[in-house]
């Protein structure tokens, strides 16, 4: 028996009626991939039935870069600074995340498989 993959847009504004769409399409856990800021602000609505898993792939927090640039004192440089660090952690984060994925994957094989 294999298993299917679908990609969602924002289920942060789901209806009752999306919701019950997505649990009859047997659809077992929704992986979230927005930053933990995203999640909180706008949480998935979905199914109590469904499982959801929380991946970050975090991108730059622009908020953070929108506040530091408010600073008189923040130049050019330390916004190249900014970025490079924001950039390590990105990779950084993939790496783990790529990590996390696979152990994920698997799990799902066992899961299916056995």
């Amino acid at each position: 028996m294999g298993g299917q993959i679908y990609r969602s847009a924002d289920l942060s504004n789901a209806t009752l009626y999306d919701q019950e769409r997505i649990r009859r399409l047997n659809i077992k856990t929704v992986i979230d991939f927005r930053s933990e800021r995203a999640a909180k602000k706008y949480p998935i609505l979905i199914h109590p039935s469904i499982r959801k898993m929380s991946l970050p792939l975090n991108p730059m927090d622009a908020y953070k870069l929108d506040e530091q640039m408010k600073d008189v004192h923040f130049d050019r440089s330390d916004a190249i600074h900014y970025v490079q660090e924001e950039y390590v952690a990105i990779v950084e984060i993939i790496k783990f995340s790529s990590e996390s994925f696979s152990i994920f994957l698997q799990m799902i094989v066992t899961i299916l498989c056995c």
